[in-house]
């Protein structure tokens, strides 16, 4: 439901008071002028034009004051009209805009394109790298002889330089907070591997797997374009993820070397050369 009312505000600073009713509740307030000039209706470029998903160009008619695209207003986009940069608006609420500075044609880009598309290319290369390591680990377990060790002595590899490297992976990727988780569930996941032996192979892919069920529930029940919010605008689902990445990085990490072959008591405790 829209209302229209006209106002003549006063020199300095005016304030625009809404009150609700039982029935109605206030969303959003749009100020406009009656004696401004029109708008640019937005038009695209011609095919010959640079477009992409990021980048367009707007043609400006003359007399207007306003570029218009007909999108969401949204912080990322910038545009420039002749070398310079323009101020952004926002044109009936929700649309858009930019002032602008005579008809030469505007140039739109969305300035975050650059580092999300080196963000994905990082990540590409860091799946590449991790499934390397995967594979060049499987490879030495298996053409790596049994060494024959007393029983129950295990070799862990590298929980020394693992467990830092993923607190400064998570603290990189989600900040202070994320640091501190992926430090606690390092220290966790040590010591039940440590602690437990055996059992942490059937209770840590359980445990591990948990939170980001948790956070997939979470994403189910409020998706994309739901009336309740979108769960990704909010920290508690990203930082489950990062639990599970953190301890499933550490577990591999201080994984022991499978059990070798049992030798005898006294061969164990040195008396058979």
């Amino acid at each position: 439901m829209r209302r229209r009312h006209d106002a003549r505000p006063g020199g300095g600073e005016n304030a625009v008071v809404v009150a609700d009713s039982a029935l109605a509740a206030t969303e959003s307030v749009v100020l406009e002028r009656t004696d401004a000039r029109p708008v640019a209706g937005g038009r695209v470029a011609d095919a010959g034009a640079d477009l992409t998903g990021t980048r367009r160009e707007v043609e400006v008619a003359e007399g207007s004051d306003v570029a218009v695209v007909r999108e969401n207003a949204n912080p990322g986009w910038t545009a420039r009209q002749e070398g310079d940069d323009l101020m952004s608006v926002r044109i009936d609420g929700w649309q858009q805009g930019w002032l602008v500075r005579g008809t030469a044609p505007v140039e739109v880009r969305y300035a975050p394109d650059g580092t999300y598309r080196a963000g994905m290319a990082a990540g590409g290369v860091a799946l590449l790298a991790l499934l390397a390591v995967v594979v060049v680990g499987a490879v030495r377990r298996r053409r790596r002889a049994p060494t024959a060790v007393a029983p129950g002595v295990g070799r862990h590899v590298g929980p020394v330089l693992a467990v830092p490297a993923a607190v400064l992976a998570l603290g990189l990727v989600g900040g202070t907070v994320a640091a501190v988780v992926g430090a606690l569930v390092a220290a966790v996941v040590v010591g039940v591997v440590r602690r437990s032996g055996d059992l942490a192979d059937e209770v840590l892919p359980w445990a591990l797997g948990l939170p980001l069920f948790v956070a997939c529930v979470g994403y189910a029940l409020q998706p994309w374009g739901s009336t309740t919010g979108w769960a990704g605008s909010a920290a508690w689902p990203q930082l489950l993820a990062l639990v599970t990445v953190a301890g499933v990085l550490v577990r591999s990490a201080v994984q022991p070397d499978p059990p070798a072959e049992a030798v005898p008591a006294a061969e164990a405790d040195g008396l058979v050369p």
